[in-house]
């Protein structure tokens, strides 16, 4: 019996062709599987990159947003510290004011009563101003009736007083003296010659 009729060459190369397909087969989905699995991870990285990528940007975007607020909180904190010393000085203002007012009250009372002093002295020396030209119109009058006085003169430099009635047995007859207005708004006196005779 020869080799040749001991194996059977037809079966072993259909075994053969069998094998070989199913290791191409293998082969093939193995390479297949590689390249998906490639290309996954390459969509994959990609989008890791672009979330990468976007999440810096959001970092810068963050960062950018908190030093606004780093510097408005600064300037709150300034004007804060601004608001603060104007609402001391608001405070002292107001704990001043009482008295103030006290001090302005008082003052007040003082010039009330000033004036009250004032209003009765004028009242007084009116009274009394009063009270004189009614004396004088009356000792006035008086001379008129029993003297006959009667004046004359130049307004601002010279008024004579003229008497009449004095001489018993001659009322017609006068009797002067007057004042003449000097400078330095002084006066000087002089008598008229026809009260010399009378008076001689």
């Amino acid at each position: 019996m020869s080799v040749a009729s001991a194996i059977d060459l037809e079966q072993l190369q259909q075994e053969l062709q069998s094998a070989r397909g199913a290791f191409d087969k293998w082969a093939l989905n193995t390479v297949s599987a590689a390249d998906q699995l490639r290309d996954s991870h390459t969509k994959n990285v990609s989008e890791l990159r672009g979330d990468i990528e976007l999440l810096k940007q959001r970092q810068q975007e963050l960062s950018i947003q908190a030093e606004n607020l780093r510097q408005r909180l600064s300037l709150e904190h300034s004007q804060e510290e601004a608001l603060q010393a104007e609402l001391s000085l608001v405070q002292a203002e107001e704990a001043a004011l009482p008295l103030k007012i006290s001090k302005l009250q008082e003052a007040l009372r003082l010039e009330r009563l000033e004036l009250q002093r004032r209003e009765s002295a004028v009242a007084q020396e009116e009274t009394t101003k009063q009270k004189t030209m009614s004396l004088l119109r009356h000792d006035l009058d008086t001379f008129r009736t029993r003297l006959g006085l009667s004046f004359r003169g130049v307004p601002g430099k010279e008024l004579s007083f003229v008497f009449t009635s004095i001489d018993p047995k001659d009322h017609a007859r006068q009797f002067a003296f007057g004042i003449k207005v000097q400078e330095g708004q002084t006066y000087r006196g002089f008598v008229h010659v026809l009260a010399e005779a009378f008076f001689m």
